[in-house]
C-alpha cells in the first residue's frame, strides 16, 4: 500500500492527488453504503459529490491564506469495532506552498 502511495506521488501533481484521494474515498464511502444500507447511487454522483468537495477545500484553503492563521482543533475519539471487524482509518493532506504531500493510515481491531 506505502509503495502504490509512493508511486502516485512521482506521478501526480500535488492537486491531482488530492483529487484522486478525495474520489477514492467517496468510492469507498459508496461502496460501504451499498453494502450495509443496501442503496446504490449513480457512479455520476460520486464525481459531482467528489468535485463539491475539492470546490470547497479549495475555498478553505483560500480563507485560511487570508484569515490571520488561526487553528482550529476537533477532538475526535476511536471506538473499538466488533470482534472480527477491523477499522482502518486514512487522511492526506498537501501543503502547496513547500510543495509536500502527507498520507497517513490507522488499521485497529477490536482489542485497540
Amino acid at each position: 500500500m506505502i509503495q502504490f502511495f509512493d508511486s502516485l506521488t512521482r506521478v501526480l501533481s500535488a492537486e491531482e492527488l488530492q483529487e484522486f484521494v478525495v474520489v477514492a474515498r467517496k468510492i469507498w464511502w459508496k461502496r460501504i453504503s451499498f453494502i450495509f444500507k443496501k442503496g446504490f447511487s449513480h457512479p455520476n454522483l460520486i464525481i459531482r459529490e467528489a468535485r463539491s468537495i475539492l470546490d470547497m477545500m479549495s475555498e478553505k484553503n483560500l480563507d485560511q491564506c487570508t484569515s490571520n492563521n488561526q487553528a482550529s482543533f476537533q477532538l475526535a475519539s476511536w471506538q473499538a469495532s466488533s470482534v472480527e471487524w477491523f477499522k482502518i482509518n486514512w487522511d492526506g493532506a498537501v501543503d502547496k506552498a513547500n510543495g509536500l504531500i502527507g498520507i497517513g493510515v490507522a488499521i485497529r481491531d477490536s482489542s485497540s
